[in-house]
């Protein structure tokens, strides 16, 4: 069965717990924002943030966490959440009390303008409880990995609806579509928090390089699946794998000039 977009993140999330924030926190803060696939500071309108934040509050907050905003408009839960386009209404806990660092995955807004300094916001009802500023840029691309480490296995697949692991490796010649996000704006327009019914095509396509060698780009798009949780912002990228020698090759790709991160690829001969 072909892997729904939706399963991608909770792929990703399994390994949040990886590389931790600091244990303990003194004060109420956020640590980071990094993009949730590439990870760094560098994120993109549209695209997928995991946010680390300390709740000092003792033993536990009277109310919930209940928007994320930047530069005042909604960001959009994108793990664990039934809709879509709801607010965030939750935040995941990584241990108790409550001064232990949070962490949530929120959709960015992409009605906005690119910054360096683009304020985040984290609220309970109209009190903001935590800020910071993020870094937004056209194009901050991110591959989606099995382990939901930067270097881990490609989240990719092949037709017939088959994962790209071990025992199932890419061949030379065949197509494969790999799972990123961060890939900048589409044809029609998709807004943050919404899945396309249709064809959004990047009007910018991705360069891919398997094994370091250029790999020719079918088709880069956002996913339109309807699976829950909400797929929001996860493009799939479709290319053909060029010759390669047996083995885990390194697979990256560049678009506007900004690099993602190198994950792997099984591929055989």
């Amino acid at each position: 069965m072909r892997l729904l977009p939706a399963a991608i993140l909770l792929f990703s999330g399994s390994a949040w717990a990886q590389s931790p924030p600091p244990s303990t926190c003194n004060a109420t803060q956020i640590l980071s924002v990094d993009n949730f696939a590439a990870g760094g500071p560098a994120n993109s309108l549209g695209g997928i943030a995991r946010i680390s934040w300390c709740d000092f509050e003792f033993p536990a907050p009277t109310t919930q966490l209940t928007s994320v905003l930047v530069h005042g408009r909604p960001a959009f839960i994108t793990l664990q959440q039934t809709e879509p386009t709801s607010p965030v209404t939750s935040v995941i806990l990584h241990g108790y009390p409550s001064y232990v660092p949070r962490q949530i995955v929120v959709q960015l807004p992409n009605l906005m303008a690119t910054t360096d300094s683009a304020s985040l916001e984290l609220l309970r009802g109209a009190q903001t409880v935590a800020s910071t500023s993020v870094q937004i840029q056209e194009f901050a691309p991110g591959i989606f990995t099995m382990d939901g480490t930067p270097n881990g296995p490609a989240v990719a697949w092949s037709s017939p609806m088959n994962y790209i692991v071990q025992g199932n490796p890419a061949r030379p010649g065949q197509v494969v579509t790999l799972f990123c996000e961060g890939l900048g704006p589409t044809f029609p327009f998709v807004p943050a928090g919404s899945v396309p019914s249709g064809m959004a095509i990047s009007t910018t396509f991705p360069q891919i390089y398997v094994g370091n060698q250029l790999a020719p780009v079918i088709l880069s798009r956002l996913s339109s699946s309807s699976g829950t949780p909400s797929a929001a912002g996860v493009y799939e990228v479709s290319f053909v794998v060029p010759a390669l020698s047996s083995g885990n090759q390194p697979i990256y790709l560049t678009i506007g000039g900004q690099t993602s991160n190198a994950a792997t690829l099984a591929v055989t001969q």
